[in-house]
């Protein structure tokens, strides 16, 4: 459960699928109960009732701009109770939850945050709010409801909420949660742009309890929405993992002198991937000639996509029963190839791929490059450990890249 508030703190509403209503943005005076508080919409005060909220809300503003915090959340208490109509009461939210921040009062700006998300869907201001939320909740070690201000987030910003390996930058916390967590998240979400990460997710606690059947059931819905995702193709190969289904691999049937390589053969990295396959068919025969060994190679074509990338890793370990894996020269379907190798539990080593977090999709995935971050900072290690310098002149190139380098001198 999770509770919203109204201004003054007396808990009106307990909903378990209060994601929903933020994500579809359904909240209105009708979905209340008695008292509630009306969706934003054109102001329904006249005469003297407006005068006089204009004039609290003139004050607000002032006491807020000087930090005057508990002078600002009394005067909030009283234009939220008194004039629930006024339309600029998404505004008085927000410098509510930043007054309660400055007090120091967390739970009071949670509860704030929740009334803002619920009442106001559509303002501007909610995205700010939900990103103050998550730090607020996580720093109070609700996990649960800075899960839930995430996957509000993605639903509203997938792409600004994805990381570069494809995974949401809540996957770490997500990953905390137990099935039942997940479970309510994903009922509450359920039109949501995070429903197949969640089923993903439910599919690996649901294998860990033993719920084979339940699992099953969810592989089959993420089938049916969207067969071709690569969270669903991950879901598919847990399962089979899991439950020893028709087509999945057995021990027995992993070639241990058979390796995989996943790489661009066609596309717009063909160039860069027919090379990488040339450099390791010439790595095949040094090897087999020097160590004496009869190694073999398989190929299989990412295109430079992920989900191509994913297909093709899942070909190499279910059917071709590859012993380790070589790819895929892009971060982005390098990530996926992660995905499905550690499904698998077959080793991946990326030699290519410069984000530096690949290796953290799982036990069995290598990174044998040096990033430009890192290079970085080595090279800050050496003037300041080795050298012994304290002042430098740094010069770089004014891009998100160069600026990065430089921060992380």
């Amino acid at each position: 459960m999770v509770r919203f508030q109204r201004g003054g703190g007396t808990p009106v509403l307990l909903l378990s699928a209060w994601l929903g209503l933020c994500c579809l943005g359904l909240f209105s005076l009708s979905a209340c109960s008695s008292g509630g508080r009306p969706a934003a919409g054109p102001d329904q005060l006249s005469g003297s009732d407006r005068e006089q909220a204009d004039r609290l809300f003139q004050r607000l503003t002032r006491e807020h701009s000087l930090h005057l915090d508990q002078k600002a959340l009394a005067v909030a208490d009283v234009l939220l109770a008194q004039y629930p109509t006024y339309s600029r009461n998404d505004e008085v939210l927000v410098m509510a939850i930043d007054s309660a921040k400055g007090l120091g009062d967390t739970g009071r700006a949670l509860d704030l945050t929740d009334q803002l998300v619920l009442g106001y869907p559509a303002s501007p201001h909610v995205k700010r709010a939900l990103g103050q939320g998550v730090d607020l909740a996580t720093a109070e070690g609700d996990t649960m409801r800075a899960a839930g201000y995430h996957v509000a987030l993605f639903d509203r910003d997938p792409s600004g909420q994805s990381g570069a390996d494809g995974r949401p930058v809540a996957a770490s916390l997500l990953a905390t949660l137990n099935l039942d967590q997940l479970n309510e998240l994903s009922s509450s979400s359920a039109a949501g742009a995070m429903q197949l990460y969640l089923g993903y997710l439910r599919v690996g606690k649901m294998l860990q309890d033993d719920q084979i059947a339940a699992a099953e059931t969810v592989v089959r819905d993420l089938q049916a929405q969207a067969p071709e995702n690569v969270w669903t193709l991950a879901a598919s190969d847990l399962l089979f993992g899991g439950s020893g289904a028709a087509g999945a691999t057995s021990i027995s049937e992993v070639r241990p002198h058979r390796v995989g390589i996943v790489c661009p053969l066609t596309g717009r990295f063909a160039l860069l991937g027919n090379a990488f396959y040339d450099a390791a068919l010439l790595a095949l025969d040094v090897t087999n000639a020097e160590l004496e060994t009869n190694f073999e190679l398989r190929v299989e074509d990412s295109e430079g996509d992920p989900v191509a990338g994913a297909l093709a890793a899942r070909r190499l370990c279910r059917e071709e029963g590859s012993i380790a894996l070589l790819g895929s020269l892009m971060s982005n379907p390098t990530a996926t190839v992660a995905l499905v190798a550690d499904l698998w539990q077959v080793p991946l080593v990326s030699p290519t791929a410069t984000n530096e977090r690949i290796w953290e999709l799982g036990e069995g995935i290598f990174q044998t490059n040096l990033t430009g971050l890192y290079e970085t900072r080595l090279m800050a290690n050496l003037a300041t450990m080795v050298m012994l310098k304290k002042r430098f002149g740094l010069l770089y190139p004014d891009t998100p890249e160069g600026r990065g380098y430089a921060e992380v001198f």
